[in-house]
């Protein structure tokens, strides 16, 4: 048998579908979704979506859509918004998941359909649609995350109930809080021993109950001693030890706040910033490694200084 061939002028015969059946066939789509509220609610054909990309170009740029692809997750998947007008579903917010649904392979996505919008109105959500979201804390993800029975986390906190150390909002000052969820993550990802030997020094300089004593600018003073000074020096334990039990005595008749804000008033007076920003973690580091280079120099005499 002859092979078909394509039939070109007036009698060829298209397989895409007119835009009557596609208008037709969005109406049916909108009509049978499930009415909440003032919007609804459908599995939407990406076939049946759309970028107005003439009316909307404030749309971002589609940098993640690869990423997203890697780490596509349908349960983590948010509906899109669309708007329905002219018998078009235009994507409002979900430009990214919708050109990573194509990449995957996926046939239809979850979507809120808002009705009645003009492309003015279209806009205006756009642009404040970050107004309607409520962003989760670090405290809230960490805990959700010990739920999900992430190890570092649970590390975290099983360390923080060894040492009587309570875990709190990020970049606590208060007594017996931990300055920094995120940073203590990183520094028990990278050394969780000498992690437990800075709240060990500060526990027994008296800090671990003092106002800035756990604060994230301190615990990552003496966290850096080991990358910065030890290290470098080729330091074994014991000195290591001896080190830290001597800046332990250097703190502890030291009030941790006047400490920090004595290195606000350097930055400052430096030309800094105001506020307790980069500049005075940078400074709290450098007078720590101050004070150690003293100790391991033997020309810091701890005791009445």
């Amino acid at each position: 048998m002859e092979a078909a061939k394509l039939v070109h002028g007036p009698f060829a015969v298209s397989h895409e579908p007119s835009i009557d059946f596609k208008a037709e066939m969005n109406r049916s789509l909108f009509d049978s979704a499930y009415q909440m509220g003032d919007s609804k609610y459908a599995y939407i054909p990406i076939s049946a979506m759309t970028v107005d990309v003439e009316h909307a170009p404030y749309q971002r740029e589609l940098k993640s859509v690869l990423k997203l692809c890697d780490e596509w997750d349908s349960k983590k998947l948010d509906p899109l918004v669309v708007s329905y007008r002219d018998d078009t579903f235009v994507i409002i917010d979900g430009q990214h998941r919708f050109e990573a649904a194509k990449k995957i392979g996926m046939t239809h996505l979850p979507c809120r359909i808002l009705t009645g919008m003009s492309v003015v109105d279209e806009a205006k959500y756009f642009a404040h649609q970050d107004d309607r979201k409520q962003k989760l804390t670090v405290y809230q993800k960490f805990y959700a995350s010990l739920v999900a029975k992430d190890e570092l986390s649970i590390r975290l906190k099983t360390i923080c109930d060894k040492h009587g150390i309570m875990i709190s909002a990020a970049n606590s000052v208060k007594s017996g809080c931990l300055g920094s969820i995120v940073h203590s993550i990183e520094y028990i990802e990278s050394d969780e021993e000498w992690f437990e030997q800075v709240l060990c020094t500060l526990s027994k300089a008296g800090w671990d109950n003092r106002r800035y004593g756990l604060s994230d600018m301190v615990v990552g003073a003496l966290f850096d001693l080991k990358r910065c000074e030890f290290a470098p020096r080729g330091m074994n334990y014991h000195e290591i030890s001896f080190t830290m039990s001597r800046l332990a005595e250097y703190l502890k008749p030291r009030d941790p706040e006047y400490f920090c804000r004595m290195t606000q008033r350097e930055a400052i007076e430096r030309g800094e910033p105001r506020g307790l920003g980069r500049a005075i973690p940078r400074t709290v580091s450098a007078h720590i490694r101050k004070v150690v280079i003293g100790i391991i120099d033997s020309r810091l005499d701890i005791v009445g200084k």
